[in-house]
């Protein structure tokens, strides 16, 4: 568990949030698409995780915004730290998002559920973490998600 949280943390919350909020205000856009592609990966989650069908929408949804979460993280980073500049000691900069990320879900019911399947079917935090074939948090054949 992380004791001393990163500073500069808190400035990443505004531009998250204006990135996750931005789709709203255009203007004709069809929320069918989206809707059917996170039904779709909800259904591949549900069988290659062993999902209930609640669970599963709740994970394709945080799988579909984890993703340009950490566009703007890295952006974010990038535009106000010299390069190799580490937020903490114990992680790097990208392990460091995905501690960040899991450590929002502590305290809700499916917490754990969320953020453990979330896990293993995101590429990025395989590659962030090395987790291989004999990994815990190795999924083989991920659903794909729309980001």
């Amino acid at each position: 568990m992380i004791t001393d949280f990163p500073v500069l943390v808190p400035s990443f919350a505004k531009p998250l949030l204006r990135a996750l909020t931005a789709w709203r205000r255009k203007e004709g856009v069809s929320v069918e698409g989206p809707a059917r592609r996170l039904k779709d990966t909800a259904q591949c989650l549900a069988v290659r995780l062993n999902l209930s069908d609640s669970l599963s929408s709740e994970v394709a949804e945080e799988s579909a915004v984890l993703e340009p979460l950490f566009r703007v993280y890295g952006k974010r980073l990038n535009g106000s730290q010299p390069s190799g500049t580490l937020l903490h000691m114990g992680y790097t900069n990208e392990q460091l998002f995905f501690v960040l990320w899991a450590q929002g879900h502590c305290g809700e019911s499916d917490g754990s559920a969320v953020v453990n399947a979330v896990s293993k079917n995101s590429a990025r935090l395989a590659k962030a973490f090395r987790c291989g074939k004999h990994k815990a948090m190795f999924l083989e054949n991920r659903c794909h998600v729309e980001a």
